[in-house]
């Protein structure tokens, strides 16, 4: 991968990230951090569901 490459995979990742804290432990809305963010809702609803594939959230229920 060519650093360029890597850069915006690591600034993917850190957003993903940064969106999963804001929805799972902050407890924000999709439309909250849409605005924030400045993207729609539905983006932030497939980032969501990316974070979760590559394993950056992982739900568990006790």
């Amino acid at each position: 991968m060519s650093s360029s490459n890597q850069d915006i995979s690591i600034e993917n990742t850190d957003l993903l990230t940064e969106i999963s804290v804001a929805y799972y432990q902050d407890g924000a809305t999709q439309e909250e951090i849409s605005r924030k963010f400045a993207i729609s809702r539905a983006k932030v609803g497939r980032m969501l569901k990316q974070a979760r594939d590559e394993g950056i959230v992982e739900i568990t229920v006790k």
